[in-house]
């Protein structure tokens, strides 16, 4: 049998029972392989060459004092799933290394008549044993530009009862 010789490698939408399924490029045989988040971010991370950065700030007592040891998730949310893209433990000073991220092109987000924002959004969540998970949504990262994004933990002995995670979400500005 025949090979299709122009085979898209972009996604399609294909209609189930259950709704549209995203869908990857071909496989080598012709037929649909399913999306999944690492393919979803690889695509992308090959799509945005230009680079931004996020590093995290983990303290407590209204950021009197850091805390080591957090575990900070960096990730990015696809209609396949969420991938995780760097998971760091916080030093002595509550600090992570910063994680270069794609972001869009500052050139192409400085036109007028360019409705996207000049940033892209990623997740963090923060983990420890003696604290309050939180998550924080959409934090943007611009090119060339080190997005520091500082996050107060609240020990868990005088966390509201019931509470397990605590999230934030970024909301874009007025004006950029």
């Amino acid at each position: 049998m025949d090979q299709p010789k122009n085979i898209s490698s972009k996604n399609t939408y294909t209609p189930t029972n259950d709704g549209p399924k995203v869908v990857g490029p071909p496989n080598q045989n012709g037929t649909q392989l399913p999306n999944t988040p690492i393919l979803e971010y690889k695509r992308f991370e090959n799509e945005y060459s230009h680079r931004g950065a996020i590093k995290a700030q983990a303290s407590t007592a209204q950021k009197a004092y850091p805390v080591p040891n957090v575990k900070v998730e960096i990730s990015k949310p696809f209609p396949s799933g969420e991938y995780i893209i760097s998971t760091q433990t916080t030093d002595i000073s509550g600090l992570t290394e910063p994680v270069a991220l794609p972001a869009p092109s500052a050139e192409s987000s400085t036109s007028p008549n360019d409705s996207k924002p000049p940033y892209f959004s990623y997740n963090l969540r923060f983990t420890h044993p003696d604290f309050t998970e939180v998550r924080i949504y959409n934090v943007p990262v611009f090119e060339n530009i080190i997005s520091i994004q500082p996050v107060e933990l609240i020990p868990k002995a005088i966390t509201p009862l019931g509470l397990d995670v605590i999230q934030y979400t970024v909301h874009e500005p007025d004006e950029l």
